[in-house]
């Protein structure tokens, strides 16, 4: 399967929708032979808020530009640089490392909470490879207690992050997997145990005389 198209971007969390951008185009550089057919391409998908406004005066300039906008907004690189100096949140490093530290794992999957993970070092811009154990000790809050407990018991001791990853997304799913096994398993039947006969009823004797 190819790579998906970028999302349509409204201005805001520019950092996810760049990234999507550099990717597709990465992918098909074929289909983008000059800077313009980069530069309508990126313009195509801002259709919302104030990312729309700012394409709008962009797109007037292809079309007021006799010469279809080859030298109008220039080369891809400084449009590049304008859309970014636009829309980029000039705190998003910070942004991202703070929500890196409160980023708990919760009830979602382990492999979904190291996707986010990722995402989210990514935008700070670590490195875990060089701040490894850093990023082990934010695991061992960050995780369900049940995931952190089992790696803690393993020997010889897990000291690598894509050890946690591994170790910690492989229980979560066993354990996914057996709890939707118990759920969808028929209950076994337990045969209604017959009550019972009914005791008769028995006319209670008469009192005998006393005797004088």
């Amino acid at each position: 399967a190819g790579i998906a198209k970028p999302d349509n971007f409204n201005g805001k969390d520019w950092e996810s929708f760049a990234a999507q951008v550099k990717l597709y185009l990465a992918v098909n550089r074929k289909k983008f032979p000059t800077d313009l057919a980069k530069i309508v391409f990126v313009l195509s998908y801002c259709k919302e808020g104030k990312a729309k406004q700012w394409a709008d005066d962009r797109r007037n300039q292809i079309l007021n530009d006799d010469n279809l906008g080859d030298e109008s907004l220039g080369t891809w690189t400084e449009f590049w640089e304008s859309f970014k100096t636009r829309f980029q949140d000039p705190h998003w490093q910070q942004n991202a490392h703070n929500q890196l530290l409160a980023l708990r794992q919760g009830n979602q999957l382990a492999a979904d909470f190291f996707t986010k993970y990722h995402e989210l070092c990514r935008k700070a811009g670590y490195d875990i490879e060089t701040q490894e154990q850093f990023h082990i000790d934010l695991l061992k809050n960050a995780l369900k207690r049940s995931l952190v407990v089992e790696v803690l018991k393993i020997t010889p001791k897990v000291t690598t992050f894509a050890k946690w990853e591994e170790i910690t997304t492989e229980i979560d799913h066993n354990l996914e997997s057996l709890d939707k096994a118990n759920t969808s398993a028929p209950h076994p039947t337990v045969p209604l145990r017959r009550p019972p006969p009914p005791i008769p009823n028995r006319p209670l004797p008469r009192p005998q005389p006393r005797s004088q």
